[in-house]
């Protein structure tokens, strides 16, 4: 939000000339001593509750608004809505697994909690917005769980440890906070609170980086007309299986060859690319792509972008 022209004072010289628009139509141009009228025009605007960074805005410019409210749903509506989601899909599953919809929800709907109230937006962190969308996210993902390949309780709590560390975890800063660390720490109290006293460690025994988590991907099997969204047990054919589509790539005619060097962070952020653009919108994956080309990072997203030539 735009800074208050004082500590005492209310007013936040933006939203004034907003309002002076509002008021009267238009602007006066100082440099052509005539006024300007904005014709044709309206103006709707969002706002949260003070807090992060967001400033109680002047009641003058609020005033010339009609508020219209959106309360919270409690967790509860909540639990019943992503639980509805979720059983007839987990109904297909082994009995192990079938009644974990309500954990499931809960469980997400605890850890969004957790994390809207510990990691709030700060000038610095002005990018840790949460909000249910995120929660959306989660059980989107896990849905993406295919029978075959999901057998027990275990695989099914480390697919959604994964898409919670991809959908909430990936934001956080490593700095000297260590917010990482707080985020496993509070995903582990939930883990035991929703999942029959798993522990993090026994979920994670195998995981080579449990500051990542596991990696799943859908990519790796060809031989199937349905690609199956899995988890990656040997990161060294994961690898290999990158390096062959890279050379692929590299033999096509009229593309220019990318010499890249596949280390671990490159190939986990080809796994990030490729799960948001397997599972998302259209609108979510020009939305991806349009952050990446603004970091300047060209080479890895390129084949995704031959691939949807139209949405890039």
């Amino acid at each position: 939000m735009p800074q208050k022209t004082s500590a005492e004072s209310p007013f936040q010289p933006p939203l004034e000339l907003l309002r002076l628009w509002m008021d009267y139509g238009g602007w006066y141009d100082r440099s052509k001593c005539a006024w300007k009228y904005i014709l044709d025009s309206q103006l709707v605007a969002a706002m949260a509750p003070p807090s992060g960074g967001r400033a109680v805005i002047c009641n003058r410019t609020q005033a010339r608004f009609h508020l219209v409210n959106i309360t919270t749903p409690e967790d509860s509506q909540l639990t019943r809505i992503f639980e509805s989601i979720m059983m007839p899909k987990l109904q297909e599953f082994d009995n192990e697994i079938k009644p974990m919809s309500r954990s499931l929800a809960r469980a997400t709907i605890g850890l969004y909690r957790n994390v809207t109230e510990r990691f709030l937006p700060t000038p610095d962190k002005s990018h840790y917005l949460f909000n249910l969308r995120d929660v959306a996210k989660v059980i989107q993902g896990t849905l993406q769980a295919e029978r075959q390949y999901f057998d027990t309780s275990k695989s099914m709590i480390r697919l959604w440890t994964h898409e919670c560390m991809r959908v909430f975890a990936d934001r956080f800063l490593k700095d000297s906070a260590d917010d990482i660390g707080k985020f496993i720490e509070a995903m582990s109290q939930v883990m035991r609170d929703h999942f029959e006293g798993a522990e993090w460690a026994e979920v994670m025994e195998d995981i080579d980086d449990e500051r990542y988590g596991p990696i799943f991907c859908s990519f790796m099997s060809e031989t199937t007309e349905i690609l199956p969204y899995e988890e990656v047990a040997d990161y060294s054919q994961l690898k290999q299986c990158c390096e062959d589509k890279l050379e692929d790539y590299n033999l096509e005619p009229k593309l220019i060859n990318m010499n890249l060097v596949l280390f671990k962070d490159a190939i986990r952020h080809i796994c990030r690319i490729h799960r948001v653009e397997g599972d998302a919108s259209t609108a979510q994956r020009r939305h991806y792509m349009a952050k990446i080309y603004s970091r300047r990072r060209l080479s890895l997203p390129r084949s995704w972008c031959r691939r949807y030539p139209n949405d890039a």
